[in-house]
Formats: C-alpha cells, structure tokens, sequence
C-alpha cells in the first residue's frame, strides 16, 4: 500500500474550502428584509438564501423595522431593530456580541437608519465585537455634509467595503481615500433562470402581439419615465403594437410626501401625446417570481435616469442577466454595465435617441437576439449562487486581513529568535504552590476548586527540564523541577502500576488510576527528566520512576497514549541504546501506529484515525521518532506525510497556522472546524515539525515551526495575541468571536514550551528569525 503523500495532492475545492473555512462562524445580515417592500430588502433575502447554501454558518438577519412589524417576518429574522431608536441600536449590539456574533454583513442606503443621515448605525458597529462588512448601494463624490459623515464612520468601523461597480470603487479611493485592499467589487445579484422566450410571458399577461418595453422600479422622479412616455409617439407610428410597461409601485417615502402626483402626471402626459392606450401602469410592487416572469416578458428594457449619479441599480441587473437588449441612459451603472455594445446608450432626456434605439431594436430582430444573447452570457457571473461564493470570500478576506493587522505589531527580531520572550515563569509562580501546578484558572485567578491533575504537573516537569536541556535553568525553574516531580512520585500507585491523575485542593487524590494518556504522557516527561534533569538525584529517580511504569504501556489502546509512550521510549533509547525491553517496545507500538495509518488513510484523509481531535500533531511525530530509531525508513516517510496532510488541514487560506478547533472533536472525516482553537494543538505541532526537521534537516519543518509560534502572537483567526510575555501567561484558546480569557495550566504551558523548542531549534543552527519568516506565503510553501 502506498502511503506516500505530498502538499501537492491536496485537491480541495475552492468552495468546498470556503465552506469549512466559515464552519462554525456565526454571521448576521442587518438591512430592510421582507415583507419590507423595497431593493434592498429583497437584496438582502436574496442573498442571506444564497449564503446559506454557500457556508457551514449560521446566518441570520437583524431587521431594520419596527415593534408592529415583528410578527411578520420570517424565521431568520431573530432581532429587529426599531428605525428610530438610537437605543434600540446599542441594544441589538448587545444582543449580537452575546449570540457570538462573528461577522455582520450590513446593507447601507441612507434611508434605511435612523438619525442624522443614517447615524445611528454607528452607534450599534461602535458597539459590535464582530468584524464588519458593509455593502454600500449608494456612493457619491458629492454626499452632503451629514452624509459625507457616516459614509467616513462606515468607512472607519468597516473591515471590508463592497461596491457592485468599477466606478463604486474609484469613488471610495480617489474621492474618500480607501485602500484599495480595503474595497471587493461584488455585483448585484441576479437569480437563475433559462433563457426566457418573450413570447410564452406575454401571453400570462394579454400582451401577445406586442412589442413589450419595460421599465420596473419604485416609481420616482430620478427614474425619468417621462422620457420614454416622451419617445412613445415616435416608436408607436414605426411599431404601431408597441406597448411601453411602467410596472411597480410609486415608492413609500414619495407616496409620503406627495401621493401619487408624480404617476398622474406621468399618466396626463400620456393622454396628451396620444399614446395612453400603449403605457401600462401596474401600481403595485412586484417581487420574487411574479418579477421575472414580467421581466421575462419584456422585448426591450428600458432605464432613463435623469442623471450619472446612479452607482448601482438592481432592476437593470436582472433584466441584463435575463438576456433583454437595455435602452438606458449613461448613469454610472448603466455605463459600466452596457459598454462595448453590450447595450444601447442614450443622453439624459433624449427622448428622440429612445425613440431611434427602440425602433432600430425592434425592427431588427437578429441584433436584439444577439445582444439579449451577449447580456445572458455575460449575466451568468451575477447569478445568485456565484454572488454568494463572492461574499464568502469577502468573509474569509476579513481574517486575513486581522492576520495582517497582527503581523505589522509583532516584533521578532533577536538572532536567537524572539526577542519578547525571557522565559517568565512568574505566571507559573502564581498558579505554583507546595503541591503542584493547579490546573485552571478564571481570568488569571487561580481555581482553586478544580484542583491539581498529573497531566499538568507531567506537563510542567516535562517544560523545566525542558529549560535545563536549552540551557536557560534557573533558581526558580530548579526549584519548580523537584515540585513537579514530587507531585508525579506522590501520583504513583505501587499498587496498580499507573499513576493517579486528579488531587483535589485539600490534597486528596480522587482516583487510582488515571487515563491511558495521562500515564504516556508522565512517562514522556519522566523520559526526558532522565536525561535533562538539573540534579543527578532527580535524574536517577526519574530512570527509576519510569521503569516503573513502563509495564503499564503495554496494555494501551488509545493512539494518543501509545504515541507518548512511542516518543518516551525512543528518548530513553537514544540516551542508552540496548535496551532490549526498550527496543522491542519501540517496535511494537511503533507498528500499532503504523497500523492504524494503514487501516485509515486514503487519498483525501491520510490519517490514523476517522477523526481529528487532541495534540494531533503528536500521531506522526511518535511514528517519525520510531522510524529513526529503527532504520525504518517507510515508517518515517508515511509518518512525514500524514504530518503533511494535518500540516494542510492546519494551514488557513491565507498561510498562517489554523489549529484543528474542538468543534471538530468527533466529527468523522470532515476538514478540520476553526473553533475553538488551544494552545496545546500548537505545541504539539511545533513538537512534531522539530523532529520532522531533524528526519530532513533542508526540508523547511524549521520555518513551519517559527510560522505555529507567530499563533500565540496574533497570527491567528481573531489577530488576538494570546501570550503575554511580560509575566508567562496564556489565554486558553480562541472561541469564535473573542480569546478566551481564562489562563489554565496547560495553556502556559503550551507556550512556554513552544518558546523553548523553537528558540532552542533557532539557537543551534544559528537562523536568524527577521521580519521575512512572518510572510505567510513562506509558512505555507516553505
């Protein structure tokens, strides 16, 4: 069987990868929603479908609305927000930040928020935790200046701004000043439909025999109906059946105002030229299926905005996709979307340029074919599905973009590596006592209640012998060396051959024997004190200890136990090679390993088991050591390339060091869930890239190793910094929106440790770790 296995073999699609990239992210949309009758709530409806089907999230919608409104929307809709409420802003953020909320996509038009021009939207981002994508329906080099003042707050609060145009985007740079990696270019969505035969739609509607045009649309002044009403006179003398169809409703804010004086209007100019008899007016709002069904039946559509000022308009997006030859005038959108004869531009108010475009378009009817052909085609890639996976990556891009916040603090420049860090241990001194380490802590508050377990205080010993072994023991590191092992040797049961596990705080143990991996893992840690203790005493005893303990190792079945017994061996073995009782275990666990490999691993999961969950890393870095130890160079090339395939699991889109979240515990053969991430996964990886570069000293492991450090340092998911080099101590991993702010045993531990290894690895080639290392291309390739 061919175990062998390379980077390169990684064949992952790009949206299967996007999909496990969100797994677990919580994100909420925040806009109009329907029933809301508008552009923008059906935006958003459109689009919160096609996300949902696009990411392994739970995505939701925070609705601008009111008390009166509640009962009416759907299911998604879990928070509405009162319009005019400044309050009710500050308490949905609240409200967000408490669900764990990690990213809020908003839709922005100004008329959507309450407030001075919309501000009180900013009030509820100044309070939000999440990382925050705006998409902008409006932008204009000339805002007013109420406008011009939440359009900077947005643009301040934002981690990424969309625009659905080129021209969106030279706006926010050239006029505003926005970086360009801050800007996406996203198209309005459209939905997927096959090309429509005209004829079938017009005969739902009676209009059979007629030369349709359309225009659809909240009925405004802006949208300047009267110019075509204006052109009708002259195309209905050349195509006596046209019929000009004006379909929507007159827009709230107007109807407000106004009424519908602006359609009266419009309906006596019709009467006055003549013509009343081919305008349709169809006043009331149209959505979903019913719309394209009336698009679909359209020869010709039809925009005349009265001015450029327009950067984005849905309707002319769905009819362009539905492959309708488009009359418009050359607002922004329009321009951008119908250039190189993809449709028909005409001036502003030129209702005599309307009236030569549509003759010449319905006359003709191989040029409207095409050109309805041409706008199909080249809609496809404003389908809904396509839009969604465009999101997605926005989503995906505002992690990076935290990564590369990170990056530009973090300071790496010692020759030896990492020069913040001095191995505090005045962390571990107040979780320390008489006893042992106390495994957990709230805050940085020593939990007294949880007690000591042998897992943390093997860990500590393991970590002290550690600095003795890199050379940077001292008074305080010697004297937590014999604490720790005081704790392991008052851990022993003569009685059963194991070690016990939890002592409560008054000094009781509460069991007689603790798990497998408890056991492999003191015995890895009594290994290592053998030979790197700091006093002769302690190093006897640890020989003597381990001896002890080891019969028990022959009864494992857990991998992870097995593993640490694997690595314990093969130390003790390169300390004092011929040992027969060694070697031969060696051999025997190294092969259940190498086993469990083979019965596993396929080509898209090289693993040893069905699951990914704790220290993973520690699996092939136990196989690895064996297979040096043995000569068995199979069994130390499977081994490289099942830490190769965890490596890819573990590497984020963007290079930098993703460690396989507990949300994944337990899930068979799934890529590996973001959150929550633990420090003990990084250490076990950087443990397991170190051998790997002693196996192949040029293969880049060392580069990998310093990359999984940076993790501890903000290169990570949130751009949350997790260690504290001022005092030792670590957070306990990263949930999905925040750190987790406890700082247990193992947690400090973990970094203490990874610090040792990579610095003590830094130290004996003599690598400088300068600035480039932080490039996460190199992480990734290297």
């Amino acid at each position: 069987m061919d175990l062998r296995f390379a980077e390169a073999d990684v064949r992952v699609g790009r949206a299967r990868r996007r999909r496990a990239a969100l797994a677990g992210e919580k994100i909420a949309f925040i806009g109009n929603y329907p029933p809301q009758q508008c552009g923008i709530a059906s935006f958003t409806s459109d689009l919160f479908q096609a996300l949902t089907g696009a990411v392994d999230a739970e995505v939701s919608v925070a609705a601008i609305g009111s008390e009166a409104t509640r009962k009416h929307y759907p299911p998604e809709v879990t928070l509405v927000i009162e319009r005019g409420d400044a309050a009710s802003y500050v308490q949905a953020a609240a409200r967000l930040n408490a669900r764990g909320v990690s990213i809020v996509c908003l839709q922005h038009e100004f008329g959507i928020f309450g407030g001075d021009a919309g501000d009180h939207i900013l009030k509820l981002l100044d309070q939000l935790n999440a990382s925050v994508i705006v998409t902008l329906h409006t932008i204009s080099p000339r805002f007013d200046p109420a406008q011009t003042r939440v359009l900077g707050g947005l643009i301040a609060r934002a981690d990424l701004l969309v625009v659905m145009s080129e021209k969106g985007r030279a706006i926010l740079e050239e006029v505003y000043a926005v970086a360009p990696d801050k800007i996406a270019v996203i198209p309005h969505g459209v939905p997927v439909r096959p090309f429509p035969d005209a004829d079938d739609f017009k005969r739902r509607f009676g209009w059979s025999g007629s030369d349709v045009l359309m225009t659809f649309g909240l009925l405004g002044r802006s949208k300047g109906v009267e110019t075509m009403i204006r052109a009708m006179p002259d195309i209905v003398r050349a195509r006596p059946s046209a019929k000009y169809v004006i379909l929507g409703a007159t827009h709230p804010n107007i109807v407000a105002q106004e009424g519908e004086k602006y359609r009266d209007e419009l309906k006596a100019l019709a009467e006055n030229l003549g013509v009343a008899d081919h305008v349709d007016f169809i006043n009331r709002f149209v959505g979903g299926d019913e719309l394209i069904d009336y698009l679909s039946a359209a020869d010709i559509y039809v925009t005349a905005y009265r001015n450029e000022a327009q950067i984005t308009s849905g309707t002319l997006s769905y009819a362009y996709a539905l492959g309708k030859p488009v009359i418009s005038t050359p607002y922004w959108h329009a321009a951008e979307l119908l250039a190189d004869g993809r449709g028909v531009l005409c001036p502003f108010g030129d209702a005599a340029a309307f009236a030569d475009a549509a003759i010449k378009l319905l006359g003709d009817d191989e040029l409207r074919r095409r050109m309805g052909e041409n706008a199909y085609d080249d809609g496809r890639r404003m389908h809904w599905p396509v839009i969604a996976e465009n999101y997605a990556a926005s989503f995906a891009s505002i992690r990076a973009e935290a990564f590369e916040s990170a990056r530009k603090v973090v300071r790496m420049s010692d020759r030896n590596g990492f020069s913040e860090w001095r191995a505090p241990l005045a962390y571990l001194q107040q979780m320390t006592d008489e006893v042992g380490i106390l495994q957990h802590a709230t805050m940085d508050i020593p939990n007294r209640h949880e007690g000591y377990c042998i897992d943390d205080n093997a860990r500590a010993l393991l970590a002290m012998t550690q600095l003795s072994e890199a050379g940077r023991a001292s008074p305080v590191s010697v004297r937590f060396e014999t604490i720790y092992a005081s704790f392991v040797n008052g851990a022993w049961n003569a009685g059963n051959g194991r070690f016990r596990n939890f002592m409560s705080f008054d000094r009781r143990f509460l069991d007689d024997a603790g798990s497998e991996d408890s056991h492999g893992r003191t015995m890895h840690a009594l290994a290592h004190a053998r030979q790197h203790a700091t006093s002769a005493d302690h190093r006897a005893w640890a020989d003597w200890m381990f001896f002890e303990a080891l019969p028990a190792s022959d009864d494992f079945v857990s991998p992870r136990a097995i593993a640490h017994g694997v690595n314990a061996l093969c130390a003790v073995d390169a300390a004092a090679p011929g040992r027969a009782a060694v070697r031969d275990r060696i051999k025997s666990h190294a092969h259940t390993l190498h086993g469990l490999l083979k019965m596993y691993a396929s080509p898209d999961w090289f693993w040893f088991e069905d699951v990914l969950a704790y220290e993973n890393a520690l699996l092939p870095s136990a196989l690895m050591s064996a297979g040096r130890r043995l000569g068995d160079d199979q069994m130390c090339e499977d081994a490289v390339s099942a830490l190769t395939w965890l490596s890819c699991m573990q590497t984020s889109e963007d290079g930098w060091f993703r460690p396989v979240g507990t949300q994944s515990y337990g899930v068979s053969r799934t890529l590996p869930r973001r959150f929550d991430q633990q420090p003990i996964e990084a250490y076990a990886t950087i443990a397991a890239y170190g051998v790997a570069a002693e196996v192949d000293p040029a293969s880049g492991w060392a580069a990998k190793a310093r990359g999984v450090l940076r993790w501890f340092e903000g290169h990570n998911d949130l751009g949350r910094r997790l260690y504290d080099p001022a005092n030792g101590s670590c957070c306990d991993g990263l949930h999905a929106d925040r750190e987790n702010r406890n700082k247990g045993a193992e947690s400090a531990l973990a970094a203490l440790m990874s610090y040792t290894m990579v610095s003590k690895a830094a130290a004996r080639r003599k690598d400088l770790v300068g600035p480039e290392i932080l490039d996460p291309a190199r992480i990734a390739t290297s």
